[in-house]
């Protein structure tokens, strides 16, 4: 994990109005994974003002991505600037993350991105493809998918609403199923990267058949150690 400070040039004393610009900044950052913390302490001592981040990769924080380079230069325009100033490498947290973006992409929950490689199981961060995308509401349907799978397992784990929680993870045709084979199809679209789609299976056992296409699996020994099945055709994966 690495840190960053971020030192407010401008204005010299915070107000409502900064703290909510800061806010608008940090909160792009974190839901495109540019930075992993969501909570933040703001630190003043006399004009120096400034708070701390932590981010996937060393060069996260480039501004190259469309969504941060529209918010900084909006700061701007409101006198708000800022200095971002690389600390060093927090090696107490240790995170893999994909050094490609040839290869195929999995949907899957994860804490700091909901995109896996499908070559090594490496965390693949939003910014790295979500860059292609011109409007600013297109990443809030992975978001919402990784938030609604974390809120769906847990109802599952403890037994509440344990039925429709089950079937909505694990059976291909339900809602929040369909409405990620969807969000597949569009990250395929922009950014011509096969992405498949992760099942929940609550069985013991893997599943053979594709439940949509219904051919047999493409895998002949356990990928990672966590996935029993895959289907080629479907781009479905699952235990």
């Amino acid at each position: 994990m690495h840190i960053y400070k971020i030192e407010v040039l401008s204005p010299s004393s915070f107000n409502n109005e900064v703290y909510e610009n800061l806010e608008n900044l940090t909160s792009i950052w974190y839901n495109l994974g540019e930075i992993t913390n969501v909570d933040f302490n703001f630190y003043s001592f006399g004009n120096h003002n400034y708070f701390m981040v932590s981010c996937l990769e060393k060069d996260s924080l480039n501004f190259s991505n469309n969504y941060s380079e529209a918010i900084r230069l909006n700061l701007l325009t409101k006198k708000v600037n800022l200095k971002v100033k690389y600390i060093g490498e927090d090696n107490s947290v240790s995170v893999v993350v994909s050094s490609s973006l040839k290869e195929k992409l999995i949907l899957f929950p994860g804490k700091y991105s909901p995109l896996r490689s499908m070559k090594d199981f490496s965390i693949v961060p939003l910014y790295r493809i979500l860059n292609e995308y011109k409007e600013l509401d297109n990443y809030d349907d992975i978001k919402y998918w990784r938030n609604m799978h974390d809120s769906l397992y847990q109802l599952w784990r403890d037994g509440t609403y344990e039925n429709f929680s089950k079937s909505q993870l694990s059976n291909i045709k339900s809602k929040f199923s369909l409405n990620g084979l969807d969000i597949c199809r569009r990250i395929e679209g922009f950014s011509q990267i096969e992405t498949y789609y992760y099942l929940f299976n609550t069985s013991a056992k893997s599943r053979k058949y594709c439940p949509i296409c219904g051919k047999e699996s493409s895998l002949e020994v356990p990928l990672f150690n966590l996935f029993g099945f895959r289907c080629d055709i479907c781009k479905i994966i699952s235990e």
